[in-house]
């Protein structure tokens, strides 16, 4: 009973943690190019 209604919940946590993770990495990522760029003129 337990594990079936836990089941869903650390699912959803999952994918949100993950979703948090990417985009924390795409604008780090965006940030270092524009650094690079800037650094390079």
């Amino acid at each position: 009973m337990q594990i079936k209604y836990l089941q869903p919940i650390c699912r959803r946590y999952l994918q949100r943690s993950n979703y948090l993770s990417t985009s924390t990495l795409h604008a780090f990522r965006c940030r270092w190019q524009m650094f690079l760029r800037f650094s390079t003129l």
